[in-house]
């Protein structure tokens, strides 16, 4: 009685086609997330003006009263 010899491979890594649509989602992805970060990132510029403003807005009319006052 001959034993057949049942050899698995074990496949490690990746192939490079795999890699190639992995690199190209990865791609497509970032392309369509861009222009939404630019924008929020404006968005966040702004509002980050607007409270320095609002800031220094405050400040001078507590530096105007205190004036007054003395």
């Amino acid at each position: 009685m001959k034993r057949v010899a049942h050899t698995w491979h074990v496949c490690r890594g990746f192939a490079l086609f795999e890699t190639l649509v992995v690199i190209a989602l990865l791609a497509i992805v970032t392309t369509m997330s861009v222009p939404s970060f630019v924008a929020w990132h404006m968005r966040d510029q702004v509002d980050a003006r607007a409270r320095v403003l609002q800031s220094t807005l405050s400040f001078a009319r507590g530096e105007a009263r205190g004036a007054a006052c003395a």
